[in-house]
C-alpha cells in the first residue's frame, strides 16, 4: 500500500542525542503541534552512522514550533508489505533525511508509544558497553549518576558504600593494565570505583547486596542519561582487589567491590529479551 504523510518532528545525527533523549525532547514539545496524530520513529544508517527522526502526524503547522521541522514520508510501508520504498523529505530545504529500499518486515517504521509491543526503559534497553566516544562527561550527569547510586536499598539503611570518580587517564590505564576484564579503562572517560565501607556495619554479611543494587541504580541511570556503562568485577576476586588496592591506596576499612566504566558509547546497541519462561515457577492457591 502507498501511503504519504506529513509528520512534524526533530532528527539527530548518532552522537548528537541518543534515541531516547530525542524522545523526551519530543515528548515535552508534543502539546506545541496543532493535529497530531501518531507518533512514529524512523532510523537509518546513514554514511555510517544512524540517523534517528522522532515525529507527529500532522495536517497543519501554523505556527511552526521553534526547532521543529516539517517532513514528508511517502512510500510503501503498510504493516503487511514486504518491498519497501520509503522517503522522508524536507518540506522546506527538500533534503531527503531517510530512504529505505529493501526487503523487511517494516521495523524501519515504528510507533514510538507501542514499541513494537515490547517493553522499553533503561531495565529493558540497557547494555554492557566497552567501546567509548572521546567526549568527557558531564557534571550534571556525573551528580545524576552519584545520586542514583545512593538512593539504592540497604540492609537496615546501612548505606555502605564509597565511590572513588576516576577522571586521570594516567591512573584509569594502569588500573587496565592488571584487570583482564578492564580493557576498557584505558580509553574510557570515566570510571566509578564502588567501596565498601566496613567501618560500623549493621548488618555485615549483606554489604556485598548492597552494593550490587547501587551499582545496578548507576547502570540503568546511565542508560536513561545516554550514557553507555560497564561492571568491571572486583569482589571476592583477591588478585583484583589487591591491583585497585595498589593502584589507588585504598585503606584497608574499604573494600574493592567493582569499576563501572562510563562514558558516551560508540554506538548503541540493540536491547536483547532476556526474558526465560521456564525460569519462572508460579505458586497459586
Amino acid at each position: 500500500m502507498k501511503r504519504n504523510m506529513m509528520l512534524m518532528g526533530l532528527w539527530a545525527r548518532e552522537g548528537e542525542k541518543t534515541p531516547q533523549e530525542l524522545e523526551r525532547e519530543f515528548l515535552l514539545r508534543l502539546e506545541e503541534i496543532p493535529s497530531s496524530g501518531d507518533i512514529y520513529l524512523l532510523s537509518e544508517i546513514k554514511k555510517g552512522r544512524r540517523v534517528d527522526f522522532v515525529g507527529a502526524e500532522v495536517k497543519s503547522y501554523d505556527p511552526l514550533p521553534r526547532g521543529m521541522e516539517v517532513w514528508y514520508l511517502t512510500g510503501k510501508f503498510d504493516k503487511d508489505e514486504e518491498n519497501h520504498d520509503t522517503m522522508l523529505k524536507n518540506l522546506q530545504s527538500g533534503e531527503v533525511l531517510y530512504r529505505v529500499q529493501e526487503q523487511g518486515d517494516n521495523r524501519h517504521l515504528k510507533k514510538l508509544l507501542w514499541k513494537d509491543d515490547q517493553p522499553s526503559g533503561p531495565i529493558f534497553e540497557r547494555r554492557s558497553v566497552r567501546h567509548y566516544r572521546q567526549r568527557a562527561v558531564e557534571e550534571e550527569k556525573i551528580e545524576l549518576l552519584l545520586r542514583a547510586a545512593m538512593q539504592a536499598p540497604s540492609a537496615k539503611n546501612q548505606q555502605p558504600w564509597e565511590i572513588i570518580v576516576l577522571e586521570n587517564r594516567k591512573i584509569m590505564k594502569e588500573l587496565a593494565l592488571g584487570l583482564d576484564y578492564g580493557k576498557m579503562l584505558d580509553h574510557a572517560p570515566l570510571c566509578f570505583i564502588m567501596l565498601g565501607n566496613m567501618d560500623n556495619l549493621k548488618s555485615p554479611l549483606r554489604w556485598p547486596q548492597d552494593l550490587a543494587a547501587a551499582t545496578q541504580n548507576v547502570l540503568l541511570e546511565a542508560t536513561e542519561i545516554g550514557l553507555g556503562s560497564v561492571w568491571v568485577s572486583l569482589y571476592p576476586d583477591e588478585q583484583r582487589m589487591g591491583h585497585v588496592r595498589e593502584v589507588m591506596d585504598v585503606e584497608e576499612s574499604l573494600i574493592p567491590f567493582n569499576i563501572i566504566a562510563l562514558g558516551y558509547p560508540q554506538e548503541f546497541p540493540a536491547p536483547v529479551d532476556r526474558f526465560d519462561r521456564s525460569k519462572v515457577h508460579r505458586i497459586k492457591e
